[in-house]
């Protein structure tokens, strides 16, 4: 079939362009999984149907590769340039719109841990990477024809989508990007088979169709080793890449344990860069409390050099282990009365090495099965010998509360002012130590003969004083450096807390005052460190006196700030270290990954023992925790839910509570959806508007012949219709012949019945009147004769025949060629 429109159309290429550009999305969808949303997926469909149109358009015209290339990358450059248009102010240009953008996007990638927030910036960032990588995938295997080296950029994006997200690739992603590039491959080499057929035929003595059979068939097998070989590839490579660095404060050593297999580090460094994004899953467990706290894993109150050093092996020879749970928090509950809730959690997957276990404070109850365990007095955790793989625990959570007691919170004092002088009992042991009791047979104090004297405090501490009478104060498995304020910061720490104090003295208002304050506007999430600032000497700030002054950090300096804040006003406070709560499945299973490590300060309170507190933003460590004071409207004291990075390969899970935000009503469906289902609905759009070219071109050509003057111009616009209707519909006339003949052609290819004979009869009548009568006849009943004629055979040909005439018609081809310049005929195959 010789027709210039169709050998145009096949040279634009544009199945093979939506194949490439769909392979690419496919095997890079994945990579969303990095950020909380993918806002976009609509603007992408956008952009890469302006690459692939262009880049067909361009073909269609036979123009050079490099014109093509040129066109698609000015066609990528337009519609990136219109989506940042809507982010720059009126006298900004595109370009520096977009650079913005970019420099947004990357700081974002730096800044945040996964899923990293959409911002436009980091939108920009992935919107333009996905458009450049599909380009290059499109030049390399529709421009170029180089389809099987097209699978390399595609191989390589499906193993670093993999490698990054941490976990193993979907395969749904990756069968449906190899079936398109398959698919692609298969559709190349038959057009470059049919090519073949093209021009004169050479006389030699080759049976062609049994060479395209052969040519084929080794395609064919060709496809098929390279589709099994980029199979493999994409199994062992993501294996082999290593991972992203672990995550915050974590030790990932590459080889040892489990995938998602972490553990702490010995130190702490504020210096670290806490860059991890890995989503790899470390924790499954199931709980019935709804807004379980962070788990759990050790604490320390050892700092010094800008460094926190945990209990553990670096200080077992100082560390208390005891057998069974003797949490101090637990028992200063029961003591002081607050009411508590007991909850329950089960672990279905441990990915924490030993001596490590992760669990929510305080501890009432854990059994890890057969696995041996200790509780370490220093680190107020449990510990195992061997790293279970499941396991069960009990917490605490204190109970909602309209006010706290009067004791909750006070200023520690001297447990011997509670009793007077007279009830006080004393007692003298042989190496001359006195001890003093009061009649409820609480200690109230200890005198050693040496002149160290041991007088307890209210909320369970002890103040020691030293023969030379200096004084100081410690908690039980604590140690002194419960209350130790790191020295380098000392002039900035101790004034920054009184002002924060104020003329407070109850522990809690004290600690939301500096909660308050650290989750403030002025302070900034990141995980970037600001530049060094110098102090007053001209040497750099310590870490804590930095962060107070540049207001920039992550959780650690939030941690780390509120600690020697609260040490400065004399609240005992310590770093605990674990991770957020995790994503919450639908089963409601939750899964914590590594990049929910945190850290968090808890605070030694009168009557609460160790709690916790949350001065990092939200946008991190979601709502902070509250409690009634005497000053405060009625609160629960519940740890707060916490929004976590959300693991891809779980059960989707259902949204948690944004931090320091009350919930709102559920969005429906489409208002989750809107801006998805927009760009979607614009992209049909304008996929409608391009297919109704050529049926608008036949409309139009139809439209013109009709609207002849005089009654044999409309005669014969109308035999041009049953010329052009049967067409469309496989139905050639003869190059040229007379009505009659034209009549008699017809009649043997639609074997019409008897009422379409008598109407093509009709109409051929009134033909040969416009043409040869001396006074032509009036149309009459001709358009309808004309429409019966082909209704015949549009009932006659095949469905794919009859879509093929809406879509493709031979008669909006023909009045769309007079666009494309002049050209010899090809002969195309049929």
């Amino acid at each position: 079939m010789n027709d210039p429109w169709v050998a145009a159309f096949l040279r634009g290429r544009w199945l093979e362009s939506a194949l490439a550009v769909t392979a690419l999305v496919a095997v890079s969808w994945p990579l969303g999984a990095l950020v909380s949303s993918r806002p976009w997926t609509g603007p992408l469909v956008g952009v890469l149907l302006l690459l692939v149109a262009a880049g067909s358009l361009v073909r269609m015209a036979r123009a050079p590769r490099w014109l093509v290339l040129l066109s698609q990358g000015l066609a990528l450059l337009s519609g990136l340039a219109g989506w940042a248009a809507q982010y720059r102010p009126p006298d900004e240009s595109a370009v520096t719109a977009m650079s913005e953008l970019v420099r947004e996007g990357i700081w974002t990638i730096q800044t945040y841990a996964v899923p990293a927030p959409a911002t436009e910036g980091l939108t920009f960032v992935v919107l333009a990477s996905m458009a450049t990588l599909a380009l290059v995938v499109e030049a390399l295997g529709v421009t170029l024809r180089a389809g099987a080296l097209a699978g390399v950029p595609l191989l390589l994006v499906s193993a670093g989508a993999a490698s990054g997200t941490g976990t193993a690739l979907d395969p749904r992603y990756f069968l449906v990007g190899a079936a398109a590039w398959l698919v692609l491959l298969s559709q190349q080499g038959r057009a470059r088979l049919e090519e073949w057929g093209e021009g004169p035929v050479a006389a030699v003595s080759v049976d062609r169709v049994a060479a395209a059979r052969g040519n084929q068939h080794r395609l064919g097998v060709t496809a098929r080793v390279m589709g099994l070989s980029a199979l493999v590839l994409a199994v062992v490579v993501p294996g082999l890449l290593p991972h992203l660095p672990p995550t915050v404060l974590l030790d990932g050593r590459s080889g040892e344990g489990a995938p998602g297999s972490v553990t702490f580090t010995e130190t702490l460094d504020l210096a670290q860069d806490l860059g991890d994004r890995s989503n790899a899953p470390v924790i499954r467990y199931r709980t019935e409390d709804s807004s379980p706290p962070p788990l759990r894993v050790t604490s320390s109150t050892l700092y010094a050099d800008g460094q926190w050093t945990p209990y553990g092996a670096a200080t077992a020879a100082t560390d208390y282990q005891l057998e069974g749970i003797q949490s101090w928090t637990s028992a200063t509950l029961a003591i002081s009365g607050v009411e508590a809730t007991t909850r329950t959690m089960t672990v279905t997957q441990n990915g924490l090495r030993d001596p490590q276990l992760a669990l929510p404070y305080p501890t009432t109850a854990v059994d890890p099965g057969d696995v041996e365990w200790w509780w370490s007095g220093m680190a107020d955790a449990v510990q195992v010998e061997s790293a279970p793989g499941s396991y069960e625990a009990e917490y605490l959570e204190i109970a909602p509360l309209t006010a706290l007691p009067d004791t909750v919170g006070a200023p520690p004092t001297p447990l011997a002012d509670r009793y007077s002088a007279a009830d006080l009992v004393t007692e003298t042991y042989d190496d001359g130590t006195v001890h003093t009791m009061a009649p409820d047979g609480n200690t109230v104090s200890f005198a050693f003969p040496d002149g160290t004297v041991h007088r307890y405090l209210t909320d369970g501490s002890a103040e020691l004083e030293s023969p030379d009478g200096s004084l100081r104060r410690e908690l039980p498995f604590a140690g002194p450096d419960a209350l130790a304020i790191d020295p380098d910061s000392w002039s900035v720490v101790r004034p920054l807390a009184a002002e924060l104090a104020g003329g407070r003295t109850n522990q809690i208002d004290i600690a939301l005052e500096i909660q308050r304050y650290l989750r403030g506007p002025e302070f900034t999430y990141s995980l970037t460190l600001a530049d060094p600032v110098e102090g007053p000497d001209g040497q750099p700030l310590d870490p804590v006196s930095h962060f107070l002054e540049t207001k920039q950090g992550y959780c650690t300096q939030f941690a780390t700030a509120m600690v020697m804040l609260a040490r400065a006003q004399e609240i005992p406070a310590r770093l605990a270290v674990g991770f957020l709560p995790g994503s919450r499945g639908l089963d409601g299973t939750r899964t914590v990954v590594a990049s929910d490590a945190h850290a968090w300060p808890e605070l030694y309170i009168t009557g609460l023992g160790w709690t916790r507190f949350e001065p990092t933003p939200g946008q991190r460590s979601g709502t902070a925790p509250t409690f009634a004071t005497e000053g405060q409207q009625p609160v629960a004291p519940a740890p707060q839910e916490v929004p976590t990075a959300e693991e891809p390969t779980v059960a989707p899970a259902v949204p948690d509570t944004a931090g320091g935000q009350g919930a709102t009503a559920e969005e429906s469906w489409i208002e989750r959806h809107a801006q998805v289902i927009g760009w979607t609905a614009l992209g049909l759009a304008a996929l409608g508007v391009l297919a109704s070219v050529v049926p608008l071109a036949g409309r139009w050509r139809r439209w013109r012949a009709r609207r002849g003057r005089g009654a044999a111009a409309r005669i014969e616009g109308e035999w041009a219709a049953l010329v052009d209707g049967l067409a469309d519909l496989g139905a050639e006339p003869p190059p040229a012949a007379t009505p009659r003949a034209l009549r008699d052609h017809y009649v043997r290819q639609l074997e019409p019945d008897t009422p379409t004979r008598d109407a093509l009869n009709r109409a051929t009548d009134r033909l040969e009147s416009a043409r040869y009568a001396a006074q032509p006849p009036e149309p009459g009943t001709m358009r309808e004769d004309v429409r019966r004629v082909v209704e015949w055979q549009r009932g006659r040909v095949s469905r794919r025949r009859r879509l093929l005439a809406a879509l493709l018609p031979a008669s909006g081809r023909t009045q769309l060629t007079a666009l494309l310049p002049r050209r010899r005929g090809v002969r195309l195959p049929t």
